[in-house]
């Protein structure tokens, strides 16, 4: 280092010696400013407490001359208020066992409708019952005739679509004009 160079430290260190000074005594004089501030609120504080007791001594002796007349008519109002709403809760207590009365009538002929109307909507008509045993009785009739000629097939869901198949015996071939009739196993 250079000795410019340190002469230019030793400048810059006795600038910042002087401004560090300089803030020092300024601290020195807000601590003073501030200590007079503190004593001047410290008198007005108690002056305003001496104040507010004096306030709340007059003002609770005005109350209690006060307090006897004010209590009888605050009472007087309180208690025609009570009668009012008593009176008014007594009205409304009786339109609401009304009302409820309603909701629950207009629910049971809700719930009475709806069951008939799924009970008549999920029980077939009497040409469909009928239409129905017909089916079964071609059904049992097929099946006898099936059973006379001694058949034993064997009937599944093939396909995408679940379509219905049978067994067929491939051992025994195909047969037709088109070739399109095939013996079905079990026979």
């Amino acid at each position: 280092m250079s000795e410019q160079d340190l002469f230019g430290l030793m400048a810059v260190a006795e600038e910042n010696t002087k401004a560090a000074t300089l803030a020092v005594g300024n601290i020195a004089n807000e601590r003073a400013a501030l200590a007079d501030t503190i004593t001047n609120l410290n008198t007005q504080i108690t002056a305003l407490k001496a104040a507010v007791e004096n306030a709340a001594a007059k003002g609770v002796k005005d109350s209690i001359t006060q307090a006897p007349k004010e209590a009888a008519t605050t009472l007087s109002d309180a208690t025609k208020a009570l009668k009012k709403a008593a009176g008014d809760l007594k009205s409304s207590a009786h339109w609401l066992s009304w009302q409820l009365v309603v909701l629950v009538a207009i629910v049971c002929v809700a719930m009475v409708v709806t069951a008939y109307s799924l009970a008549r909507y999920m029980t077939p008509s009497n040409a469909q019952i009928e239409a129905k045993r017909t089916e079964v009785a071609e059904l049992e009739t097929n099946i006898a005739s099936l059973k006379k000629r001694g058949a034993r097939i064997e009937l599944s869901t093939c396909g995408e679509k679940s379509r219905l198949c049978a067994r067929v015996d491939v051992k025994a071939g195909v047969f037709g004009e088109s070739s399109d009739y095939v013996i079905l196993q079990g026979y």
